[in-house]
């Protein structure tokens, strides 16, 4: 069986990095450009929309996976961390920009509290760091509490951690971490489904069919990883390493000018 799947193993990192960030920005910029400017109201938008909105969770899965493996294979895993943190915090600006309207005013950024997916990121490198570390027990526990708490202030709260933990802890084990992974995506999509299920909304319908287009998004991205990824980096390692990172606060920036001067 694992012969046969190994055939399939024909995608390295970047191309797989390349295809989830086209998902990606197409979700985003639907989301952002078309309508009203609030991805709140993507339920407004024509169904094909709305289904490229929501396969762009497709990504952060895959970007957790790519955390464990750069857990496992960097030189130096707080220079890893320090440069997150950099692009989380330089990611920030843009961030705040998506949720405002211009001009920007100081108080504008009174009581935004959803830090952005590299600080999610950050989060989950430091929950590797932690359940890998000689610490005693009990402290690997608290500590561990103490950051499922502040990850709570970012865009994927605890579930950033919850997902690093099943890629790094049961990489080896493909029986149990699809099951894992599977049960804990339904978990993450079972709030959304369960709100459309009770809606009485007219966008109930649309509310349905989103729950389930991000769950199938999120499957896909273990699908693809799991199937089909030949733990390779890529050809151009390093060029693809920084475009990653100047990728997403670059188009979260063009996404926010464009909100501010066209819509």
């Amino acid at each position: 069986m694992e012969r046969k799947l190994d055939k399939l193993k024909i995608v390295d990192r970047d191309v797989i990095k390349y295809i989830v960030i086209v998902f990606m920005g197409l979700g985003h910029f639907l989301a952002w450009l078309c309508g009203t400017g609030n991805p709140n109201a993507a339920y407004f938008l024509p169904v094909p929309y709305q289904i490229l909105i929501d396969l762009s969770l497709i990504a952060p899965p895959t970007m957790f996976f790519f955390i464990s493996e750069g857990f496992r294979y960097t030189r130096s895993r707080e220079s890893y961390a320090k440069r997150l943190f950099i692009f989380a915090c330089i990611t920030q600006i843009p961030e705040y920009m998506l949720w405002v309207e211009k001009p920007i005013e100081i108080t504008d950024f009174i009581g935004f509290s959803s830090l952005n997916v590299f600080f999610s990121l950050f989060c989950s490198l430091i929950a590797l760091m932690i359940y890998e570390s000689d610490r005693p027990k009990k402290q690997k526990i608290l500590l561990m509490i103490l950051l499922t708490v502040a990850s709570l202030l970012t865009v994927w709260g605890f579930f950033c951690i919850g997902y690093v933990l099943i890629w790094h802890i049961w990489r080896d084990d493909l029986k149990k971490r699809t099951i894992i992974y599977t049960a804990f995506t339904v978990f993450y999509n079972s709030f959304s489904f369960i709100s459309a299920l009770l809606s009485h909304s007219e966008t109930r319908p649309y509310e349905i069919l989103g729950a389930v287009t991000r769950f199938t998004a999120m499957m896909l991205a273990y699908v693809l990883i799991t199937f089909f990824y030949n733990g390779k980096k890529g050809k151009h390692p390093v060029f693809s390493k920084w475009f990653f990172y100047i990728f997403y606060p670059a188009h979260v920036l063009v996404i926010a000018l464009l909100k501010w001067f066209w819509l």
